[in-house]
């Protein structure tokens, strides 16, 4: 068994920090990017987002289903959580076209391994879609 003695673990754990379950170095910052397409009921959807900073959420979304005519533009960012190594929860509020605020959550998967990047969007007013990307990508960018 490996041992670590108390004057090594002081210089390094200050050097690393526990966000949303993930151990990142310190001042490093987890981000996630995505622009593509999946198919909603028949047509397709378009999104565009970024976020990152799990202790300081940011970022953008936008979101537009050509079968039901929604489209969303966040205006805030107020979760990103880190679901493992390949997936995040971002979750935000935002205006649709006909000026309704709503909140949102979408889950993103960045499938390194080639089965395919997914992503899943709930609105709070009841639309919700998800799917395997068409085209486009989904990247995970961890510190």
């Amino acid at each position: 068994m490996l041992s670590i003695s108390k004057s090594v673990r002081r210089f390094l754990l200050p050097s690393f920090v526990l966000t949303s379950g993930l151990l990142y170095a310190a001042g490093g910052v987890d981000k996630i990017t995505g622009v593509g397409e999946v198919m909603a009921g028949g047509a397709k959807a378009r999104f565009n987002f970024n976020a990152s900073n799990p202790s300081n959420p940011k970022g953008h979304l936008h979101f537009e289903d050509e079968g039901t005519g929604l489209r969303l533009r966040s205006t805030d960012i107020t979760a990103y959580v880190g679901v493992g190594a390949v997936q995040r929860r971002i979750e935000g509020t935002g205006v649709l076209d006909d000026g309704t605020t709503v909140t949102w959550v979408v889950n993103a998967f960045d499938d390194e391994a080639g089965g395919g990047d997914q992503f899943a969007i709930a609105v709070s007013n009841g639309y919700a879609d998800n799917g395997f990307l068409l085209k486009g990508d989904i990247r995970i960018h961890a510190p």
